[in-house]
This record gives structure tokens, sequence and C-alpha cells, in this order.
């Protein structure tokens, strides 16, 4: 957290409350949700002008929510090889999963985490634009 952000996110709840005319609206909302309701007030309030910035808007949310799922799915990797191998280990004798070398399964462990941490950061950095860009 930045001061920039601090600063959008009371703007947006600011702004929020003003134009929907519901106090306390901040209590109702999850913060995923928050610029969705913010845009959505701002449509009404801009109407076909802001067509385009809501577009860019849109977009810059779907590629968040693309990191986010992209990293999760990563994250899932790494921790079914980690599973699979920490069975490797304490269960020798155990001939139901394919055979897959150890060194392997540590390979996909890292590079699952490591991706899925790059990932996040860069999610973190959409919805840090999403949220000032506002």
């Amino acid at each position: 957290m930045n001061p920039s952000i601090v600063e959008a996110n009371l703007r947006i709840a600011e702004d929020s409350q003003r134009y929907s005319g519901l106090q306390g609206l901040s209590l109702f909302e999850a913060p995923g949700d928050r610029l969705v309701l913010y845009r959505t007030f701002m449509a009404d309030r801009v109407g076909d002008r802001g067509k385009t910035i809501l577009a860019e808007a849109e977009s810059t949310h779907r590629r968040f929510l693309f990191c986010q799922g992209v990293a999760l799915a990563f994250f899932l990797l790494a921790l079914h090889s980690l599973s699979r191998l920490l069975l490797r280990v304490f269960t020798p004798w155990d001939t139901s999963f394919p055979s897959i070398h150890s060194v392997w399964l540590v390979v996909i462990t890292i590079l699952g985490a490591l991706v899925s941490f790059g990932l996040r950061i860069v999610a973190g950095r959409w919805w840090e634009y999403e949220l000032v860009g506002v």
C-alpha cells in the first residue's frame, strides 16, 4: 500500500456514497466489487462520453483476473507436484501413481511456485493500475 492507493480507495468510497445516495455502501461491497460498482455509477453519470474509458477499465480488470487465475493454476500445479513428491518419499511402496522421476517433481514444484509468485506480483500491479487509474 502506498498513499496513492489509499487516496484512490477513499475517493472511490466517497464518490460511491455520494452518487448512489446510500450511506455505508462500502460495508456491503467486496474489495473486488468496489471498482465495478464505481464504474457503474460513473457510467450512469457520464453517459456515452465515457465509453472508451470504461472499455479500458474493463480490459484492465480482465487482465488482472487472468493473472490471478493463471497464478492460482500454477500454485495448484506446484501443490499437486509437491504432494506427489511427499507421497513418494514417505510411501515408496505405493505404485498407484504413474512413474515420474522425483527430480522432475522437484522442478515442477519450484517452477510452479516461482511462476505463481511472479504472476501474483503482476496481478497486484494490474490491480494498482486499475485502482489508481480510476
